[in-house]
């Protein structure tokens, strides 16, 4: 008979007999249901000899897996006959597990073929056989018999089983989670079976207890989770067999992922069997130097020279004193963690994490176990993320943002310089003719992309800037130009290599000059940007997650020179070479990360770097219909002195010492590249259209900048 579909439902009273005088099967599955006297009833499976009596929960045994019934019955009792339970079906996971109630006696035969099965009733009188070919078995009840658990089986769970066998292939692990298992008799592991461990976080372990002897065979020990929250750093026991009796040995245990930094082993005694863990020791230190032993020299005998006069000369020689080598201290212990550091920032994470707290219970500790569970690769990506590094990478950028402010100014200058010199037309104060003689009002908007690419120890930067500038200028004297600007960017940075993000607002304010002396031009300007900086980091490796956030200022501080030697060439065109040379100094507010554990801290620090730039520039003016179009170009050579490689210095919020990382450099020589176009659209106006690129190995950045001027 069979019982299958939602609703389908058989119910009766007194007791049901499956297999009487013949052979007979009862299938349960599909969520049909099966009631036996309101569930205080007997099932009998096989009552007579001779007889063969089936009950399948789910599909029948060797067939494809089903979804289970439900049976509601106080007890199922096993006859004269061949009685035997098959549970065969879907119920994989915890929600979806199969709770079995009912109490099984006799002699007979149970067959857990497939899905996730909690035996929970009292089965102390089953006398039979249990053999787990595949699945979960779960034994949270009673169970007498002996059970075999063949090759991709799995027994596990906090109740009672009899004397077990596990097969090449099969899997005990005690608890449901965290639990000891009770075998009433022998219990057996044949070599290349395993014993699953896990650890909880009050201490405790999976243990089994057996009644009998413990024949362990070379078995695999293998801890799959171990305690977050206690300190390792002075290693942990745990008791995971307690036994009448222990024969032989497991083979040696493993931790799940691999641990670089932990190390596992078990002892013995006759009844006993405890896991040890504890870190791996540092690299031993070098064996000092042993001081050098005095020696006593050897008196030197005095010489009698011939004799002149009767006086003997005993020389007096001083006894030289020998002062032993000292040892060289020997070499502090290489940090646990920077042992599986690859690079240099890695290293310098790992330090830090290495002196976190070992408080029990705290995020300090639980974060430090985090990498201290982790393999090596886990363990070095897990530094990249957690060092901070995108706090040193985005300084660079925000100085590259701070120079738009100069560029801007110095190109200002050269427009009121503009040499506007009709073909045929006499030269005009040493072919310099002043384009603006009042004061001209200019606005100017710029954009700009651009990335540095890493160098194997800190990760890539891309860069967005924009923003707008504006600004007036005049002659102070009849040479003398001076000017005021003032204005505002934002800049987004992206170290998704760091899964880190960067967002920099910028208020601009400067004040520039420059003066014609015959063919040479001066220029000169000092600029400095208060900037709002917002951080985002996410963190993510293992099981451990954390998002961090920091706001803080930082100001960029410049000055900046020019100088430049007008040739002209003719036709209202000219070439010009050019210095230039800029002083960038960054001043960074310190700030603490808002977040979990991985949350950094960091002080106040400085930034100062200089740019020297050789190059030349063309220009040439065409009068047309009235007005005027101007082109012109530049092409240079950048170099950076000084703190071209950015570094942050950091330390963990939940303690530990401080460390320093680097972010990615300040290219080193940079090609410069601009072109332009500006034409008056008005007597009194005019307006203009800039390229700007910086092309080196390792960087990039493209630029676009408008720009409006209003002459007064």
């Amino acid at each position: 008979m069979t019982v299958t579909g939602a609703g389908s439902i058989f119910d009766l009273g007194g007791y049901l007999t499956v297999g009487n005088y013949g052979a007979a099967t009862l299938s349960i599955a599909q969520g049909g249901a099966v009631s036996v006297d309101e569930g205080a009833g007997t099932i009998l499976l096989a009552s007579r000899a001779n007889s063969t009596g089936t009950l399948n929960i789910g599909a029948a045994s060797g067939a494809q897996a089903a979804a289970a019934g439900t049976l509601d019955a106080g007890l199922i009792q096993f006859g004269d006959g061949a009685g035997t339970v098959v549970f065969n079906h879907t119920g994989t996971t915890r929600d979806s597990a199969l709770q079995f109630a009912p109490g099984i006696a006799g002699n007979g035969t149970l067959v857990f073929e497939n899905g996730w099965t909690f035996l929970t009733g009292d089965s102390s009188q089953f006398t039979g056989t249990t053999n787990i070919t595949g699945g979960i078995f779960s034994v949270n009840g009673t169970l007498g018999g002996a059970s075999t658990v063949a090759a991709g089986g799995r027994l596990q769970g906090i109740g009672t089983v009899g004397p077990t066998v596990l097969s090449s292939g099969a899997t005990l692990a005690p608890g449901n989670s965290i639990g000891t298992l009770t075998v009433n008799g022998d219990l057996t592991f044949s070599n290349n079976s395993a014993y699953e461990v896990e650890i909880a976080n009050d201490g405790r372990s999976d243990n089994v207890t057996v009644s009998g002897t413990a024949f362990l065979n070379g078995a695999d020990v293998s801890v799959v989770r171990l305690d977050p929250d206690v300190s390792y750093q002075n290693g942990q026991t745990y008791s995971i067999v307690q036994a009448g009796a222990v024969n032989g040995a497991f083979a040696a245990p493993t931790l799940a992922g691999g641990s670089a930094f932990l190390t596992s082993s078990l002892t013995y005694s006759p009844t006993t069997v405890t896991l040890n863990i504890a870190p791996l020791t540092s690299p031993a230190p070098v064996t000092p130097v042993t001081p050098v032993t005095p020696t006593t020299p050897t008196p030197v005998t005095p010489v009698t020279p011939a004799p002149v006069t009767p006086v003997t000369v005993t020389p007096t020689l001083p006894t030289p004193t020998v002062v032993p080598d000292t040892p060289p201290p020997p070499p502090a212990p290489v940090p646990l963690f920077v042992t599986a550091a690859g690079t240099v920032n890695q290293a310098a994470a790992a330090s830090g994490l290495d002196g976190l707290p070992q408080t029990v219970g705290s995020s300090g500790l639980a974060l430090y176990n985090a990498i201290l569970f982790s393999d090596a690769p886990n363990a070095r990506n897990a530094f990249d993320q957690l060092s901070g590094e995108a706090q040193a990478s985005i300084k660079p950028s925000q100085t590259a943002a701070a120079q738009f402010v100069a560029t801007t100014a110095s190109d200002r200058l050269d427009a009121a310089f503009t040499v506007l010199e009709e073909q045929g037309s006499d030269p005009v104060e040493g072919s310099v003719a002043l384009a603006s003689t009042g004061i001209e009002a200019w606005l100017s908007g710029y954009g700009s992309w651009g990335e540095t690419d890493g160098n194997g120890n800190a990760a890539s930067i891309d860069r967005d800037i924009g923003g707008f500038l504006v600004g007036a200028d005049g002659f102070l004297t009849e040479t003398l130009r001076v000017g005021l600007l003032a204005g505002y960017g934002e800049a987004s940075y992206d170290v998704s290599g760091r899964a880190s993000s960067s967002d920099v607002d910028s208020t601009h304010i400067g004040l520039y000059a420059g003066t014609m002396l015959g063919p040479v031009a001066l220029k000169a300007g000092a600029a400095y940007s208060f900037n709002e900086v917002d951080t985002s980091r996410r963190i993510a490796f293992g099981g451990f997650t954390d998002r961090l956030t920091a706001s803080y200022d930082s100001g960029t501080a410049q000055v900046f020179g020019e100088a430049s030697y007008r040739i002209d060439t003719g036709f209202g065109s000219s070439i010009s070479p050019y210095a230039n040379l800029a002083y960038v100094s960054l001043d960074t507010d310190g700030f603490v990360e808002r977040g979990g554990a991985a949350a950094l801290r960091s002080g106040d620090d400085t930034t100062e770097t200089t740019f020297s730039t050789l190059g030349l520039k063309g220009q040439v003016a065409m009068p047309i219909g009235g007005l005027a179009l101007n082109a012109n170009a530049t092409l240079g050579w950048r170099h950076a002195y000084g703190d071209r490689t950015p570094t942050s210095t950091l330390a963990f919020v939940a303690g530990g010492p401080s460390f320093t990382v680097s972010g990615a450099p300040i290219a080193e020589d940079t090609a410069v590249l601009e072109f332009g176009l500006g034409v008056d659209i008005a007597p009194n106006a005019t307006l203009g259209l800039h390229y700007a690129g910086q092309l080196a190995e390792e960087a990039s950045d493209n630029g676009v900048r408008a720009t409006f001027n209003l002459k007064f």
